[in-house]
């Protein structure tokens, strides 16, 4: 009995043991389990921040024209053509050019461009960009330029990541100064370039009716440092170092010397359908003469849900100093000498567009510049216009611009525009302007 006693109490025992064991075990398998489920909240946590930069991203590549490569182009390029046509019909003579170059642009048509765009994935490393241009001048004759080929390099080999997404981008390239002159002729929402643009960034013709602006040639760094706050927002930096004189208020004759160039750009979503980007951009270069730009950028837009009625509104300004070399009479000897003589020119624009439907854009742009060479001479330009935009492959816009200028040949022109674009071959990324 005594036996059997002892048996039943040292079975107890093991039973208490087993079920102490079992409660430890439990509790370490909530404990796993709430370890995991917070690794898992992590995991989701970190999926869901890179989703919201990836649409960042997005967001910055459509506004600056870029796309990047699918799964079926990796190895070869995607290859786009545009091909850009414009018909005006002018109130008064408008001439093109300087000197022997010049040339009656009224009242006439030119296939002002044709594009053919290549974009490829090189390795896991680089991207490569060539843009190859023929383009009609005022005299009706056609030039081929290299309108932009550079690589970007996304990683470099010997770092597993990019720290603040550090990319180095060599070659020819449009030049942050503003988000207008980023765009080619094709992808504005206007006719023609705003003339700040045009008069102090660079356009070979002098005239915003054929493609303007400033493609640098050399070597920059770009950031995109982390910042902080619940809305989707990014923060780039960049900055460039290039060949001086191919600016419009360069020296030209002073190119052999280097040139620096930078932009700070702010990008937000905000209240769920509003954006908002902001910059501020440099130029400058010294050699025989000094010539610098600060520009300032804003652009706004408001898409409401459930509807295409988007709205559009931005502006650019720029601040330049230049000294150049003037030809003056000496009050004591009535000699000719030349002197240096700083000038400090003002230009910019405002533009404001809005989405009537799903294919039609209306909107009204405003221009304000002085001119690089003499301040005193100032130019003004109101222009309207109404983009039918059927898709990423065909567009067609009518505008009226009007013209108030301190230079008597370009007072008073009125001009009516009609312009054509057409895309072919692989998917192009749609403008920035283009909501649908």
């Amino acid at each position: 009995m005594h036996l059997i006693l002892a048996f039943f109490l040292c079975q107890q025992d093991e039973i208490e043991q087993l079920k102490k064991r079992v409660a430890a075990l439990e509790e370490e398998i909530k404990k796993s389990k709430g370890q995991e489920d917070e690794k898992l909240k992590k995991k989701v946590k970190k999926l869901e921040e890179d989703l919201e930069n990836t649409q960042i991203e997005l967001n910055k590549l459509k506004e600056k024209g870029i796309e990047k490569p699918s799964a079926l182009n990796l190895l070869n390029p995607a290859i786009t053509v545009f091909l850009n046509g414009a018909a005006r019909v002018d109130s008064q003579t408008v001439m093109a050019g300087a000197g022997a170059e010049a040339a009656k642009i009224d009242d006439r048509m030119f296939l002002r461009s044709a594009e053919v765009d290549f974009r490829a994935a090189v390795d896991p490393y680089v991207d490569a960009v060539l843009i190859v241009a023929l383009e009609q001048e005022p005299n009706q004759e056609f030039g081929v330029e290299v309108e932009e080929g550079y690589g970007v390099i996304k990683r470099l080999p010997v770092l597993e990541s990019a720290p603040w997404g550090l990319r180095i981008k060599a070659g020819r390239y449009r030049a942050p100064l503003g988000f207008s002159n980023l765009l080619h002729m094709h992808d504005l929402p206007w006719s023609t370039r705003p003339q700040a643009v045009v008069e102090y960034l660079g356009s070979e013709s002098g005239s915003s009716f054929f493609e303007a602006g400033y493609a640098a040639l050399g070597s920059g760094i770009l950031l995109r440092p982390p910042i902080f706050g619940e809305a989707p927002s990014s923060l780039d930096l960049e900055f460039h170092v290039v060949r001086a004189g191919q600016i419009r208020i360069g020296d030209e004759s002073d190119n052999d010397q280097p040139a620096f160039l930078g932009r700070v750009g702010f990008f937000t979503k905000f209240a769920d359908h509003h954006t908002l980007s902001a910059g501020v951009s440099g130029y400058f270069e010294r050699g025989n003469l000094f010539a610098g730009l600060l520009g300032l950028e804003v652009l706004y837009a408001y898409k409401p849900p459930g509807v295409w009625n988007s709205i559009v509104v931005g502006g650019e300004l720029f601040f330049v100093r230049r000294e150049a070399l003037v030809e003056e009479k000496d009050v004591d000897t009535m000699e000719t000498v030349e002197k240096e003589r700083a000038r400090t020119p003002i230009g910019g624009y405002l533009f404001a567009q809005y989405q009537v439907s799903w294919h039609v854009y209306a909107g009204a742009r405003y221009d304000y510049v002085q001119s690089r060479q003499d301040d005193d001479v100032e130019t003004h330009v109101l222009a309207g216009y109404v983009s039918y935009y059927t898709s990423e492959y065909f567009r067609i816009r009518a505008g009226l611009e009007h013209r108030w200028s301190d230079v008597e040949t370009e007072d008073g022109d009125t001009t009516l525009l009609v312009e054509l674009n057409f895309v072919f071959g692989s998917h192009p990324p749609e403008p920035w302007w283009v909501y649908r």
